[in-house]
């Protein structure tokens, strides 16, 4: 009994600490005044806003990415690629 209830507390231990290692790593992502927005070019040479993290939609965004990022994408070709895929057209 005690080992299973040991394994148990590690499993849950393990999953918080992976749990706030997410947290953190989106949480660099949410767009302040601090934060560097990053572009790309896409497949047809323009420049695009990477997908970003925002509290609400912004002007401008066409898909909410799996992993709720907005994309500013022209099209659906490579649209959240690396996001988790889309979520929502805007």
């Amino acid at each position: 009994m005690k080992r299973i209830i040991t394994l148990v507390l590690l499993s849950f231990l393990s999953y918080c600490s992976y749990a706030q290692k997410a947290d953190s790593t989106h949480a660099v992502h949410h767009v302040t005044h601090a934060t560097t927005i990053h572009h790309y070019k896409n497949h047809e040479g323009h420049t695009v806003q990477s997908p970003t993290y925002y509290d609400k939609a912004p002007e401008g965004a066409t898909a909410v990415c799996g992993d709720g990022t907005y994309s500013y994408s022209e099209s659906h070709r490579g649209t959240c690629s690396h996001h988790g895929g889309v979520r929502k057209w805007l």
